[in-house]
């Protein structure tokens, strides 16, 4: 059990992020596309990039992972030494196809959790303990996307025991 969340309030904030990044609370591990936004082709649930890498990453965690992703390892590399979304190189409908097609190996969707649990969960929550208590960061996710979404979304999902947790005590 993480020290940040328990695993249901792990789930709903997922949740909540998907539904910020995708429109959905469903989990977007096949997602691909190039959103010609300067970061090349974005890719998984929590929009990994070929320009920063973080795809790379997670088809190198794969186990044994499937050949027709093997394939493009060379010109990702490439990608992330230069973090060029210049695709050019990359057959971008084909990587889209192989994505796509890998998300359904459990073993595909796992290193996606563990590349967000090292990239982006754990980071963020050392931060949020160092600097900002649990209102600031509700606060400010409301200053963000607006009062009404926030609410609406929570009560959705039903994650009032998120918020009831309160603040962290030096003890915890």
């Amino acid at each position: 059990m993480s020290r940040w969340l328990n695993a249901v309030q792990r789930s709903r904030a997922d949740q909540l992020i998907s539904i910020f990044e995708n429109g959905t609370p469903l989990i977007q591990y096949d997602y691909a596309e190039n959103l010609d936004d300067g970061r090349g082709v974005t890719v998984g649930r929590a929009g990994f990039t070929t320009a920063t890498g973080d795809a790379l990453d997670v088809i190198e965690i794969v186990v044994d992972c499937p050949a027709d992703l093997v394939v493009f390892i060379p010109e990702l590399q490439r990608l992330r030494r230069t973090q060029s979304a210049q695709t050019g190189d990359l057959p971008e409908a084909a990587f889209v196809r192989a994505w796509k097609a890998a998300a359904h190996l459990e073993r595909f969707r796992d290193a996606q959790d563990r590349i967000v649990d090292r990239e982006y969960y754990e980071p963020a929550m050392r931060a949020a303990d160092a600097l900002v208590p649990p209102q600031l960061r509700l606060l400010e996710l409301m200053v963000g996307v607006g009062y009404t979404a926030v609410i609406g979304e929570l009560a959705r999902l039903r994650i009032a025991d998120l918020l009831a947790a309160g603040p962290r005590t030096a003890e915890e």
